[in-house]
């Protein structure tokens, strides 16, 4: 299947501020959790941002990606999720992150994945990178910050 019709299947919509294409398909009563199909093209990377509760990003399908983690100690890492790669990547909340489809995707290659928030995700938690901020608290990856932030 192409980009254009996982969307439509799954019925995502554009992720305003972050990027990429989503639609929320759980969110427990009492909060404890909530999960998303959350996709990703060569166009549409996932702008670096925090919130405060953990995620789990599971790998369902496409090109391999890089998720960048900057950690509030200065220290950071790329995690490669794909179909060759890892499958399930958790990122810590408080720890900035973004994501992109790795180098050499073709034309129209996305990544599809299911992403579940520990405690539920509150719109009031999202914080999206200030590029030169996060610069100068991590400079070992400012060309990584740089990429992935708008």
């Amino acid at each position: 299947m192409t980009a254009e019709q996982t969307i439509a299947k799954l019925g995502l919509g554009p992720l305003p501020g972050e990027g990429g294409y989503f639609r929320r398909f759980y969110t427990h009563p009492q909060g404890t959790a909530s999960a998303i199909h959350y996709l990703i093209t060569k166009d549409s990377f996932s702008a670096l941002h925090r919130i405060s509760s953990d995620e789990l990003f599971h790998f369902h399908e496409g090109h391999p990606t890089e998720m960048l983690q900057l950690h509030p100690d200065g220290t950071g890492r790329i995690v490669r999720l794909g179909p060759e790669n890892e499958r399930v990547a958790l990122v810590p909340g408080g720890v900035w992150q973004g994501m992109r489809l790795a180098d050499g995707a073709p034309a129209g290659a996305y990544a599809l994945f299911a992403v579940s928030v520990h405690p539920a995700y509150r719109d009031e938690d999202f914080e999206l990178a200030d590029a030169q901020a996060l610069a100068a608290s991590h400079p070992d990856w400012i060309s990584e910050i740089q990429r992935l932030t708008r």
